[in-house]
């Protein structure tokens, strides 16, 4: 989002209304929630969906509002053509299909992840889940507008769309490498709510499936280590 704000004026004008309507209590926070899960629900966007399932629960829906936003319905009249409003505009310009990317060059700090002389370089970009679109070109072309020689320097590459992400950890379902929805109850008590201990004597889940899920911070094995100790030495 921030990204797409960056590069249109018209996205980061139609965000600072938003913004403004919601603050100013024009929408109210129930219908702003509403409207973020059924665009969310429209784009495939299980990141936002779930972001706003949790915040969405504190601005006083319940979980079959929830789910009823996701797919841009609601009990209200009101409130339904506003969110049926908004998908149509979605539907009408289109999908968001890339959330842009992330690019780091590994090899610049480890001479080990290539041959001498040559570099590795590693990307990735967001899609809907379960997104069938090669993205290569997308993520390419967004490199090479800061970095215009880029392909020209491209000796060869390899490439995991969200179905090939599952095949090789079928925990990645439709290639969401956080391991599954992360609402509010998800962030706190995921898989369950034993979190990292299992039923298995001195067998403990760390990663992206326990709490707070996946992101390069070490939490999860951290804590996972400290149960563990805290176990051994009990």
């Amino acid at each position: 989002m921030a990204l797409a704000m960056a590069q249109s004026p018209a996205v980061l004008d139609g965000y600072m209304s938003l913004s403004v309507a919601l603050i100013k209590g024009r929408l109210g926070k129930r219908l702003g929630e509403e409207l973020a899960l059924t665009l969310a629900g429209t784009n495939r966007c299980e990141y936002c969906a779930s972001a706003h399932s949790a915040t969405g629960k504190l601005a006083g829906l319940k979980g079959t509002d929830v789910a009823a936003a996701l797919q841009g319905k609601a009990e209200d009249a009101g409130e339904a053509a506003a969110l049926k409003f908004a998908s149509a505009v979605v539907e009408k310009r289109g999908r968001t299909e890339c959330f842009g990317n992330e690019t780091k060059i590994p090899s610049l700090f480890d001479p080990t992840r290539a041959p001498v002389g040559k570099h590795t370089a590693w990307a990735y970009c967001h899609v809907p889940n379960g997104c069938a679109k090669d993205c290569t070109e997308l993520v390419e072309s967004q490199i090479a507008r800061f970095a215009p020689d880029f392909r020209d320097c491209i000796l060869t590459r390899s490439v995991s769309p969200p179905a090939r992400l599952e095949q090789w950890n079928p925990n990645l379902i439709g290639g969401d490498f956080l391991g599954g929805t992360m609402d509010l109850q998800q962030l706190l008590f995921r898989p369950t709510s034993s979190l990292y201990r299992t039923p298995r004597s001195n067998l403990y889940l760390c990663g992206a499936s326990t709490p707070p899920g996946g992101g390069v911070h070490g939490m999860a094995g951290y804590h996972a280590a400290t149960a563990a100790l805290a176990d051994l030495n009990g």
